[in-house]
């Protein structure tokens, strides 16, 4: 009977397991250690259930610091297992996100992530105008001096 009841008891604890556990990030955008070209608007993680949210009240959240250890984030949405937030940034630099949610059993999930945003390429200005008109007008005389010098000086 002892046995009976001890491989019940095992059963149902083996069975209640995936309940118990805390629910955990499935995906980031943009991904975590990432490099991306352009700075993006939106932050956004989706986890493996959905977050809670009581009535109106949202105990989620979602934020992105900055090198300076600024929060620029907007405020945080919540739609089923998918948690975001506009980004705030502006610019190239490196960057935390934090986040700290709750699954529907009530259990509290922490955590945090870098990411980068690259600066962009640049190139050199092209000259025009002017300038260009100048620096052309110089070579013609360099050149022409050349062929006068060549010219007195090989003269015989």
């Amino acid at each position: 009977m002892k046995a009976r009841l001890s491989a019940a008891l095992l059963v149902t604890l083996f069975s209640m397991s995936p309940a118990l556990g805390h629910t955990l990030p499935l995906s980031a955008l943009p991904n975590a250690e990432s490099t991306v070209a352009e700075a993006p608007e939106r932050i956004s993680l989706l986890f493996d259930e959905e977050l809670l949210l009581i009535g109106e009240k949202n105990p989620n959240n979602l934020e992105v610091i900055d090198e300076s250890g600024v929060r620029i984030s907007g405020d945080v949405f919540v739609e089923g297992a998918n948690i975001s937030t506009d980004s705030g940034i502006t610019g190239p630099g490196n960057y935390t996100v934090k986040y700290r949610v709750a699954s529907l059993d009530g259990h509290i999930v922490e955590g945090s992530y870098k990411f980068s945003v690259a600066a962009p390429l640049t190139s050199e200005p092209v000259e025009d105008g002017p300038n260009l008109l100048i620096k052309f007008s110089w070579v013609l005389l360099v050149i022409a001096g050349l062929g006068t010098y060549a010219l007195l000086r090989f003269r015989k």
